[in-house]
């Protein structure tokens, strides 16, 4: 998108951000600052704010809602700052997704996956006796993988436990290592969340961190304007991303 609009995307120091782009209307501002876009992300862009760090993840992606839909609503140009290519529909739809505990569409893949995965791990051999004890139950079908990420050579699995397994827990957190072929529960989730644990692990996990390409920025900084006067809040350095487990998980000990 190369006209005034207002792009959203989110960075792991600074959160959910939102940059202002050329010269949309004035509402544009005011709809941000409503929303809790108080501070400035030069760390993004120029015209980049971001919410005050205190302020809880999912929190934050709905406040970033809440500002897709009256700038919609408002006539203004959004976008997606990782994906700039996505129309204004889609980028409202990913935001939405994000904030979904419904099932995964590909929960049978990561299953069969994480499944072939233990099976390969058991047949050449794993040293640590958790790693073959979390490798067998998802081989057996005790622990049902739903979703996988990657990153580098840690593997996230989330999934579900077989309640003969404990029943206690509904959902648990599974760090793999390809590398060191090791396995390890690193969080679990109270059976009161419900299906929540989904919704943190598509917010937390799954969401989009890739940067635009060189020539998208280009782009972006062609139209880019003076930087917008916003009643916000004094600027402070943004904390690390917090080392907690998420909303309603424990941390395994």
């Amino acid at each position: 998108m190369t006209g005034p609009h207002v792009a959203f995307g989110w960075d792991f120091d600074a959160g959910e951000f939102a940059v202002i782009r050329g010269q949309p209307p004035p509402i544009a501002g005011e709809i941000l600052y409503q929303a809790g876009f108080w501070y400035r992300a030069p760390e993004v862009e120029q015209n980049g704010w971001r919410q005050r760090p205190s302020v809880e993840a999912h929190d934050q992606i709905q406040r970033a809602v809440d500002a897709l839909r009256a700038l919609s609503q408002s006539g203004v140009p959004v976008a997606n700052w990782h994906r700039p290519e996505q129309s204004p529909p889609q980028v409202l739809a990913y935001y939405e997704w994000l904030q979904s505990a419904e099932p995964f569409p590909d929960a049978d893949l990561a299953t069969v996956t994480a499944r072939s995965t233990a099976e390969l791990e058991l047949r050449e051999g794993l040293a640590d006796p958790l790693s073959r004890e979390i490798a067998a139950d998802v081989r057996d079908g005790r622990i049902v993988v739903e979703a996988i990420q990657r990153f580098d050579d840690d593997h996230w699995w989330l999934a579900r436990l077989a309640e003969q397994l404990d029943q206690e827990r509904q959902f648990v957190m599974i760090r793999y290592n390809s590398n060191d072929r090791y396995l390890s529960g690193t969080d679990w989730w109270n059976p009161s969340y419900g299906d929540m644990p989904r919704r943190d692990f598509r917010a937390l996990y799954q969401r989009d961190t890739a940067r635009p390409d060189p020539a998208s920025l280009r782009a972006a900084a062609a139209v880019r304007a003076p930087l917008t006067r916003m009643a916000a809040a004094p600027s402070s350095p943004p904390p690390r991303a917090p080392t907690e487990p998420p909303p309603g998980a424990s941390r395994s000990r």
